[in-house]
């Protein structure tokens, strides 16, 4: 027992390795919706407005949301570590009496390649298929060539509106992601 004391004493080092892994383990990831802009059907009074805006501000991860009535959008700026899907900022517009349409969105995840199809894998795990979008094709498809598999990419894209389950995205443009 002393001997075991006597080494952990002279190793005071791997407490506080061990202690910095299990922070490091339990950090957040870095976002994977970084941005989202939805367009909101059926706010036709400024409250309306308001009470959106203040229900999407109470999705964790959410940093800033600024809802504009005469636009009928939506726009979300997402924190470092969110999780919020966009299955979470629709449920959130329909418990609030609207219909969620069609949004933009800045997405960000690892490039994994299956055959002729191209996903984004987010860090929490949700896998988008990539649509590149026929005004963006040329351009796009270069630059997703570029990029190897599991290179960190942020995708700015369109998700249709009426799907329950958003499980791909039409791709308007991709950069690199140094984090």
């Amino acid at each position: 027992m002393i001997a075991n004391a006597q080494r952990w004493t002279h190793r005071p080092h791997l407490g506080l390795v061990s202690l910095l892994l299990v922070a490091l383990a339990s950090t957040p990831a870095a976002a994977s919706l970084r941005q989202v802009q939805h367009e909101i059907r059926g706010m036709d009074c400024a409250p309306c407005a308001y009470g959106m805006q203040k229900s999407l501000r109470k999705l964790d991860g959410v940093e800033d949301v600024q809802v504009s009535l005469n636009d009928a959008m939506g726009t979300l700026t997402l924190a470092p570590g969110n999780e919020v899907t966009f299955e979470q900022i629709r449920d959130v517009i329909r418990k609030g009496g609207f219909k969620p349409m069609a949004a933009t969105a800045r997405v960000a995840g690892a490039l994994k390649r299956d055959g002729d199809q191209v996903i984004l894998t987010t860090e929490s795990g949700q896998e988008y298929r990539l649509e590149i979008a026929k005004d963006a094709r040329d351009a796009l498809s270069k630059r997703l060539q570029a990029f190897s598999e599991g290179s960190r990419i942020l995708v700015t894209a369109r998700v249709p509106a009426g799907t329950e389950q958003v499980q791909h995205l039409q791709a308007r443009d991709v950069t690199g992601v140094s984090e």
